[in-house]
């Protein structure tokens, strides 16, 4: 089941509407995740840089498994074009995150070619 009908009732209720890209992502647990570890995998479309060249993408990540509630990234598209070279993509048409939910690397990059802190988004 999707996350992403949850994810954006819950930003529409906290944030109001965003014509920005938001992009949504369950928790991912150990026996779940091919790095086994607790993780997140947003994506979002490489056109975001020239979608919204000024402004944001909305990361929301799920806190906990099966839940209804979410971490909120905003993200300004200008640090992702800044280290778009850093990141996987997937038939270079999606930029495909992986963010530790790892306590002690919370919202840290681990799948591209740097390791990058997201924490500094968060809301």
């Amino acid at each position: 089941m999707s996350i992403r009908p949850i994810a954006l009732k819950w930003f529409k209720e906290q944030y109001g509407e965003t014509p920005e890209h938001i992009s949504s992502t369950k928790f991912y647990t150990p026996d779940i995740s091919w790095p086994r570890t607790n993780v997140w995998w947003p994506k979002f479309p490489v056109t975001i840089f020239e979608d919204f060249p000024n402004g944001h993408v909305h990361i929301l990540c799920q806190k906990e498994p099966n839940g209804n509630s979410f971490h909120y990234l905003k993200v300004p598209v200008s640090f992702l074009k800044e280290h778009r070279d850093n990141f996987h993509t997937l038939n270079g048409k999606h930029i495909d995150l992986s963010l530790s939910a790892e306590e002690r690397t919370l919202f840290r990059e681990g799948r591209g070619k740097v390791s990058l802190d997201f924490s500094q988004f968060l809301l």
